[in-house]
């Protein structure tokens, strides 16, 4: 299965490839050219697996694998109880999930397209028939006698074709309401139908399905949906001008509903560069059917072979080793013997408890001596009259030295109290001074910052000025993107792309919105301008 996705991939991005440089190298010719390369190509590709199967087998032997032997680790057999295990199970092969990836990618392609036919003939089912004669006469003029049938709905946004000639054309009901784009619409869905660009486009959902795996193939549906696109845009031109082409492609630029059908506008990220083709276009080189048979000749030469080709795998295999022998069951282990018991235990009599000491006897009381002695002392009656003076003079004495205690006590705490007083004053004294020098630094720090800020005053007046004259450079500068801007809005192709942008931010954007907004544009400009006048007048005043 490796092997056939390999060999998948490589034929698919051969094919695709070759395709797809063919176009490049020409991309100086008509779409319509480069479109047959690419409907070739998408033939191919679904065909490849048809020509493969019919055609020779020139098989291409891949370099030889790694031996193969078996995946499963080798186990013994076994015999006994351990020979009984649980069935196992195994997971499916690298190979069967390569296949499945596959088959689930093709199959939600597949069933993408498929849903997106049965949504299309859905519609057409509920769809009313056009009669407004604004419609049928340009249908009835540029169909001829093969008109496809013209159907309005309600479930449509942008007009869009799809089948095979006649074929359905489809259109909603807001461009039923704009006659004007009647006949620019309808030359580009009748030439897509006349192209048959609706069954190549089916062809190459298919064959993406088949290689949703080769990124070339992407790139070739992708190239074959902008091509068909440039030369229904091409063949339309011949009935409409060129202005009134373009004019309707930017009405429906927002309006591109992505399903199973050719629509007018087409995925809205090509949209600009087709206004651009549509307003430059020049005379389309003459047709040259034998150059493109010889291309799509040769691209079938190239690659009908190639589809031929198998890639196979060379493995060589060798033969698993034998088995071994089945080993012996193994014999029971006999249970372990019970310890013996001790043969013999010398009892030991516990120590006999320690005497407790007796109590040591208290000490005899002391024997205290009563000695019975008697103490006289001398009293006042012995003594003299001159020693009674004596005694009276030492007492006055006393009185008047305790007085002048007293005094002298007064008198400290008098002056303790003024030395208190006299050192609160000094405190006070110096907190006075201490705060006058705190005042006078204020006073200079205060100085120091007025003069501070009148400087930064002055700079910041200086910056002001500045930064006016550069806000109305600013604002000059921004009028004249602006008039720019409004400039490049009146060319389409720009507005298409304008449109494209606001769709991917999720927006809806009209033409007419932005053929609208370029007069205030304009306008807006001229103010930008005025503001940028006063502003720059504003900054060269110095007061």
């Amino acid at each position: 299965m490796i092997a056939l996705l390999l060999s998948l991939l490589i034929k698919s991005g051969v094919v695709a490839g070759l395709a797809l440089s063919a176009v490049w190298l020409l991309s100086g010719r008509p779409p319509s050219e480069r479109v047959g390369l690419l409907r070739a190509a998408v033939v191919l590709l679904i065909a490849l697996p048809v020509i493969a199967l019919a055609g020779p087998d020139l098989t291409i032997w891949l370099a030889a694998a790694p031996a193969a032997v078996s995946a499963e680790p080798f186990v013994p057999p076994m015999t006994g109880s351990a020979a009984t295990a649980a069935p196992s199970f195994s997971l499916p092969g690298i190979p069967t999930w390569i296949a499945l990836g596959w088959a689930v990618g093709a199959g939600i392609l597949l069933a993408r397209f498929v849903l997106g036919v049965l949504t299309l003939a859905r519609w057409t089912r509920s769809s009313e028939v056009v009669s407004d004669a604004a419609w049928t006469a340009p249908l009835a003029r540029l169909g001829g006698k093969s008109a496809p049938r013209l159907l309005a709905t309600r479930r449509l946004a942008s007009p869009l074709s799809w089948g095979v000639p006649p074929g359905v054309v489809l259109i909603g009901a807001a461009q039923l309401k704009q006659p004007r784009d009647a006949e620019a619409i309808l030359a580009h869905e009748l030439a897509h139908i006349r192209r048959r660009d609706w069954l190549f486009l089916a062809l190459s959902r298919v064959a993406t399905a088949l290689f949703w795996f080769n990124p070339l193939v992407w790139l070739l549906q992708a190239e074959l949906g902008r091509l068909s696109e440039d030369a229904a845009d091409a063949e339309a031109l011949r009935h409409v001008e060129p202005e009134a082409y373009a004019r309707t492609l930017l009405g429906m630029a927002s309006d591109f509903t992505p399903v199973a059908a050719t629509g007018m506008t087409g995925p809205a990220r090509s949209l600009a560069k087709r206004i651009t083709k549509v307003m430059t276009q020049r005379r389309p080189a003459s047709p040259r059917p034998l150059a493109m048979m010889v291309a799509v000749g040769a691209l079938l030469a190239a690659a009908t072979p190639l589809a031929a080709v198998e890639l196979s795998v060379r493995e060589e295999r060798i033969a698993p080793l034998p088995p071994l022998p089945p080993l012996p069951p193994l014999a029971p282990a006999a249970p372990p013997a019970p310890p013996a018991p001790p043969s013999g235990v010398d009892l030991v009599a516990p120590p006999a408890p320690p005497q407790v000491p007796a109590p040591p006897a208290p000490p005899e009381a002391p024997q205290v001596a009563n000695r019975g002695g008697t103490y006289l002392y001398d009293s006042d009656e012995a003594l003299t009259d001159e020693q009674r003076t004596a005694v009276a003079a030492a007492r006055e004495s006393a009185v008047h030295a305790r007085a002048a205690a007293r005094e002298a006590r007064a008198q400290a705490a008098q002056a303790r109290t003024m030395a208190r007083a006299n050192a609160d004053i000094s405190r006070h004294a110096e907190r006075t001074a201490v705060h006058a020098r705190a005042v006078a630094e204020h006073a200079a720090q205060a100085r120091a910052h007025a003069e501070q800020a009148r400087t930064q005053a002055a700079r910041h007046m200086a910056e002001a000025r500045v930064q006016m004259r550069a806000g109305a450079d600013e604002m000059e500068s921004g009028a004249r993107n602006m008039r720019e801007e409004a400039r490049k809005l009146r060319n389409p192709a720009y507005r298409a792309e304008q449109i494209e942008r606001a769709r991917e931010r999720g927006q809806t954007v009209t033409d007419q919105q932005l053929l609208d907004a370029i007069p205030r544009m304009e306008e807006g400009a001229d103010r930008m301008v005025e503001g940028a006048a006063r502003m720059r007048n504003q900054g060269s005043d110095p007061a």
